[in-house]
Parts: structure tokens; sequence; C-alpha cells
């Protein structure tokens, strides 16, 4: 059983960031990482469309932003390519949990 954890999250200055290539499905600046190397990478899924991203932190516990609270109901772990269909791990989401300090101001808000 996966248990959600949603918590606000602050970030760097978003100025630091370098744009990446366009056209291109990678982090920003990003590249392609070998299949399997990031098992706690995960994919959190609505009809079985990725939607957010998340990590897994404990063995049922998936941490992510509190703006993706509501998007999905699955999560998809060792999926490797989202484009293509892999062979990967899919848990239904008991429960979620967002911290009470969150609120929906705008888009990301203040997570």
């Amino acid at each position: 059983r996966i248990l959600g954890c949603l918590l606000t999250l602050t970030c760097c200055d978003a100025n630091a960031i370098k744009p990446g290539k366009l056209g291109r499905n990678l982090i920003i600046n990003g590249e392609e990482a070998p299949q399997g190397r990031y098992t706690y990478m995960a994919s959190l899924a609505s009809s079985g469309q990725h939607r957010c991203g998340g990590t897994l932190i404990a063995p049922d516990i998936i941490l992510t932003a509190a703006h993706c609270a509501g998007f999905f109901e699955e999560i998809q772990l060792g999926r490797h390519d989202l484009l293509r269909d892999y062979v990967y791990e899919s848990y239904v989401i008991q429960d979620t949990a967002t911290h009470p300090r969150f609120f929906v101001h705008s888009y990301v808000s203040n997570d």
C-alpha cells in the first residue's frame, strides 16, 4: 500500500535555472538516465497518464508537491519512459496528507 504524502516545499531561485532545448522530453538541461537507476522516482498518474512526479521516501510513502493533490489516483514505480509502455509497478493511492499551511492561491502557490 502506498500512502501519498503531499507537503509544502520551497525551491531555489527560478532565475538560476537555464532553459533546456525545446522539443525534447527531458528535465531542464537533463539527459536520459539508465533504466532502473532511480528506482525511488514515482509517476503520479490519472487514467494511466503522468500528471506529477514524486519520490519514494519510505516503503509506503511518496513525497510530491502539494499542488498535485487531487490530480491522480495511481502511483507508478519503475517506469523508465512515460511515452512507451514498459513493465512497472502500479499502486492505488490509499490516503493523502497535505501540509496544514498549504493553500491554493495560484497554480503553484506556496509549494
